[in-house]
């Protein structure tokens, strides 16, 4: 069921049962869950709802239970949740990949209307190619190691040419993306995914930002 359809769903549900909205839903979606699991060993992999607001409430939405949105994020919740609990359950995450893309890519009101496609032409590939992503890596087939540049990479300039005192690294102007990009990849690392280094420079050289650099070299934590 698409959100366009969960709208509707919603918007034809008794007032006075729409604080529960979402509670029905998950337990269809329990339904569906467990009758796929009791019937065979097969994965699930189950598309999150992007997110849209009919507007009712405007910004008055957050204090009103009954609102949509409310209670479609509370079904993107539940999901969430029900993935973490059983093995067998993945969530293919169209929120994020809208969050990316934005709104206008993930739905054509125009497709929709007209032949009730629920996405948008540009955003099918897309999600085809997370769909694949989730399938390789539930049979293993999945990214175990970031092999990285250093020079213009992890920091900006070059540290045979610039020393230390010339790369750009740190918390100010365009340092500071090389930074966020360090902890990113950190974050990687304590994920459990490999690093490593190709880079052309001296090894005693290349390992300075990452011994000595002042406060910055986050990578070496």
């Amino acid at each position: 069921m698409s959100t366009d359809k969960l709208l509707e769903k919603f918007q034809s549900s008794d007032e006075s049962s729409r604080d529960a909205f979402a509670d029905f839903c998950l337990e269809r979606i329990d339904s569906l869950i467990n009758s796929v699991a009791n019937n065979s060993n097969a994965k699930i992999v189950l598309a999150n709802y992007p997110e849209f607001d009919d507007t009712v409430f405007g910004n008055y939405g957050s204090k009103v239970s009954g609102n949509f949105l409310y209670q479609l994020r509370r079904i993107n919740l539940g999901l969430m949740e029900r993935a973490q609990s059983n093995p067998a359950l993945f969530i293919l995450d169209v929120c994020a990949i809208q969050s990316r893309l934005g709104h206008k890519v993930i739905k054509d009101p125009k497709l929709y209307i007209n032949a009730s496609m629920s996405y948008g032409m540009d955003a099918i590939p897309v999600l085809a190619k997370n769909f694949t992503d989730i399938v390789f890596s539930i049979q293993g087939k999945l990214t175990k190691c970031l092999i990285l540049d250093l020079d213009n990479t992890l920091w900006g300039g070059v540290i045979g040419d610039d020393g230390m005192e010339g790369i750009q690294l740190g918390a100010l102007g365009i340092g500071s993306a090389f930074t966020e990009l360090q902890r990113w990849i950190l974050q990687l690392k304590n994920r459990g995914i490999i690093l490593a280094v190709c880079s052309k420079n001296t090894e005693s050289i290349a390992r300075e930002p990452f011994e000595s650099h002042p406060r910055y070299a986050v990578m070496a934590r």
